[in-house]
């Protein structure tokens, strides 16, 4: 009587109100805003090792959405001593059929996330595996975490379900043995809008982040179609390593529709620009950095774009000292005598295939600056120029509710094979620099009306790589700094007048220390009672001494022109 009881309650919550379509991108505030999800909740402590604490179920015309709370955070599909989650699936919400998961559930589905696979119980009791892609399985986030959220193709599913959540090490199930969670599918939901290929006017920079999976020479129409659709300004390519900048620059004259190109390289990754590269970094060997020309008739500031490929799959250490190579270099160059030393304000993306398989402290790593090898990279400290986190543009596929970047490009994925998952971001300066869209591109999930108008053909995609190429639209912010970058010192011999900020970039003649040393000095005490809030506090210690007496006398009778 329980039982029956908590199925008629959970079938009247979840047929009432209208929800707003979830997206599958490893960010749960979907889930909290959204109306018609149904939610259950296991809070009790009655398991020895990780607690199932929550799930939340809800769908769509062609989806079930499952999203799964934890205790502890743990890498969902790879091996992890922690948990091992397993969502069955009882397809026809008739526990007579189907694998005897629990003593009142019949599943028909089984998925083992950690082994990466689906147990076909249909026929039971013989049964058979598939991978993740028989049934449109995609779960994120990619790195570890105590919350999850699913999307499983529903074509095959009756109209009223059960679900079962089990976690295989410590026994913990959602929900409790004798008790049956029964989903009924609803049709209260809002589609998520088609996102246009279309740059919009307004933007200013568009910038594709691609992996080439190592060339583009086997497939060059494929990816001549793909770059000319979408229209980049810049470009970060990932997985290079078989293209010189030559190459690229001649196939770009050949295949791309746009006359001029400029590429700068460092390892694997490459950067190709609609505008010239004035200077390059390697800030590790894996990350390069290039700072884009950007016309001064049409903008205010220059363009600073990263490109990466940090290891994949099982490095963790690698991954996590290319993403504090980042933070250290994103930091020195915002700083007066910096590497590079770039203009205040000056907008910048970090972009490519992140290989974010691992741990969440590589993630937290570049958005929020938290070094880990302090001793041999510094503190670090928020990356924007304001001095607070970098923002994340999620690039959703246009039509389609899930954000992964990579999945298995081939026609019969096996058992054990990765599912989809979201590899390629594009993180950006959001304190000078608005997001206008993003999206990923898949090319056969695009109709034919829009293949066509893109010059688009539906395999594209597919046969260039294993990545998808992911963009994103920029307007830039008009809060750029007003210096005038130069050398202030008048007595070097490149003494700008114009400039209002010093560079370091003074060459002094020979043997000429003292006329340096007199113009520095001057300079320091003039910048000294500027930035000072103590009047005649001339050295800056925010106290008048005798100190500041003397560096006046030493002053005084200077004639000033």
């Amino acid at each position: 009587m329980i039982m029956r009881n908590l199925v008629l309650i959970l079938l009247v919550f979840c047929s009432t109100r209208a929800i707003s379509q979830i997206t599958i991108d490893g960010f749960f505030d979907d889930w909290s805003s959204a109306e018609n999800i149904l939610t259950f909740d296991d809070s009790n402590s009655d398991s020895n090792g990780t607690e199932l604490e929550e799930i939340s179920i809800t769908n769509d015309a062609g989806y079930l959405y499952i999203r799964i709370k934890l205790d502890e955070e743990v890498d969902l599909v790879d091996e992890d001593d922690l948990a091992s989650i397993r969502i069955f699936l009882d397809i026809d919400n008739d526990p007579t059929t189907g694998y005897p998961s629990s003593n009142v559930i019949g599943s028909e589905f089984g998925i083992d996330f950690q082994n990466r696979q689906i147990y076909n119980d249909v026929d039971y009791p013989e049964f058979y595996t598939m991978s993740f892609y028989e049934l449109g399985v995609v779960p994120m986030p990619t790195i570890t975490s105590n919350e999850f959220e699913v999307m499983i193709e529903r074509d095959q599913f009756e109209d009223e379900i059960a679900i079962l959540v089990k976690e295989h090490f410590s026994g913990d199930v959602i929900p409790n043995q004798g008790l049956t969670l029964a989903y009924q599918f609803h049709d209260n939901y809002t589609n998520l809008p088609n996102i246009s290929l279309a740059k919009a006017p307004e933007v200013d920079i568009r910038l594709l982040a691609y992996n080439l999976q190592h060339n583009l020479f086997d497939y060059e129409d494929e990816f001549a179609r793909i770059i000319n659709a979408l229209d980049p300004d810049i470009i970060s390519f990932s997985e290079a390593s078989e293209v010189s900048q030559s190459q690229m620059l001649n196939y770009f004259a050949d295949y791309i529709d746009y006359p001029e190109w400029y590429t700068a390289k460092n390892g694997d990754v490459m950067a190709v620009s609609k505008y010239p590269i004035t200077q390059s970094w390697s800030v590790s060997s894996k990350i390069g950095a290039s700072l884009v020309n950007l016309p001064d008739s049409e903008f205010d500031s220059d363009f600073l774009t990263l490109y990466a490929h940090p290891p994949c799959c099982g490095n963790d250490a690698g991954r996590q000292f290319h993403f504090d190579s980042f933070v250290n270099f994103i930091l020195d160059i915002q700083e007066e005598g910096g590497v590079g030393q770039i203009p205040l304000n000056t907008p910048f993306t970090f972009a490519g295939d992140m290989n974010l398989v691992g741990l969440n402290e590589q993630y937290q790593t570049i958005v929020n600056g938290t070094i880990s090898d302090t001793n041999q990279f510094g503190p670090g400290g928020l990356p924007d120029w304001d001095d607070t986190p970098l923002s994340d543009a999620i690039c959703r596929i246009t039509t389609n509710p899930s954000a992964h970047t990579w999945r298995a490009n081939t026609n019969n994925p096996s058992v054990g094979e990765y599912p989809p998952g979201r590899l390629d971001f594009i993180f950006y300066s959001n304190s000078v620099m608005d997001l206008v869209k993003s999206f990923t591109l898949d090319a056969g999930m695009l109709t034919s009306s829009v293949l066509s108008e893109f010059g688009l053909e539906p395999g594209d995609t597919f046969y260039t790589s294993d990545h998808l190429p992911i963009i994103s639209d920029f307007i830039l912010s008009s809060a750029v700094s007003s210096d005038i970058l130069g050398c202030t010192y008048s007595s070097a011999t490149n003494f700008s007048p114009d400039a209002t900020l010093d560079d370091g970039s003074c060459v002094f003649e020979e043997c000429n220390y003292d006329a340096a040393y007199e113009d520095g000095y001057n300079q320091g005490v003039i910048d000294g009672a500027n930035t000072s809030t103590c009047p005649g506090d001339f050295n800056g210690d925010l106290s008048v001494t005798t100190q500041d007496l003397l560096e006046f006398l030493t002053l005084f009778g200077f004639q000033c022109e």
